[in-house]
Parts: C-alpha cells; sequence; structure tokens
C-alpha cells in the first residue's frame, strides 16, 4: 500500500467512526440513565435433556482378505502395450477423445528455495 492510500483509507476511517458517533448521539433518548430495569437471574442448573440408548450397535466385523494370487514370470514378450500406427493424412479424428488434462505447473529453474525463473 502507498503513502497516498494510506492517507485515503484513515481519512475514511476517521469519517466512518464520526458518521457512527453522530448517529448514535441522535438518536440516543433523552431521558434519564435512572430508568433502568433490574432482571433477576436463577442461579440453579439449567436443565439438559438426555438421550436414550434404543439399541447396541452390533461389532464390526472384518472381511477376511484374499491372499495374493503369485504368478511365475513369462518368457514370452508381451504384446499388451503396442500401439497401432496413426494416420497421416490430415483427416479429423472421429473418435471422442480423452479430453485432454489439466494445464501442468510448468517448470521452474534456480535454487530450490525460489528465486528463480517460471516458464509455462
Amino acid at each position: 500500500m502507498t503513502g497516498r492510500q494510506g492517507a485515503l483509507v484513515a481519512v475514511v476511517l476517521i469519517v466512518a467512526f464520526g458518521i457512527a458517533f453522530g448517529i448514535g448521539r441522535a438518536t440516543r433518548s433523552s431521558g434519564s440513565s435512572g430508568d433502568v430495569t433490574v432482571i433477576h437471574v436463577s442461579t440453579s442448573a439449567p436443565s439438559v435433556p438426555t438421550v436414550e440408548s434404543v439399541a447396541a450397535l452390533p461389532a464390526l466385523k472384518v472381511k477376511p482378505k484374499p491372499k495374493p494370487v503369485t504368478t511365475t514370470p513369462s518368457t514370452t514378450p508381451s504384446t499388451t502395450g503396442s500401439v497401432a500406427p496413426s494416420s497421416t493424412t490430415g483427416a479429423p479424428s472421429t473418435g471422442g477423445g480423452g479430453g485432454g488434462g489439466g494445464g501442468g505447473g510448468g517448470s521452474t529453474t534456480g535454487s530450490p528455495s525460489g528465486g528463480g525463473t517460471t516458464t509455462q
């Protein structure tokens, strides 16, 4: 905040308090302060409603975990990770696609404590 903004905020606060006190002075009653009603408060403990238990909860049953199946390593190459070649004709894809992802955070260069440059 600059000095000019600080001075402006101070002036606005002083004016706001002045207006609030002016409104308070204008709306107060002109009667004497001797017209106070005394309220007698009970000193007994307050009554608090209690909750009765309807039924006890059953014990938690833990399901047995299935044992992991061990497999022997295969010596034949797997074809599950192969990728089909894409067409290079420039035709638009008719598939739904994945919808893209988030933009990622960019990369930073410099020291870990900050002060580096950020690229997006």
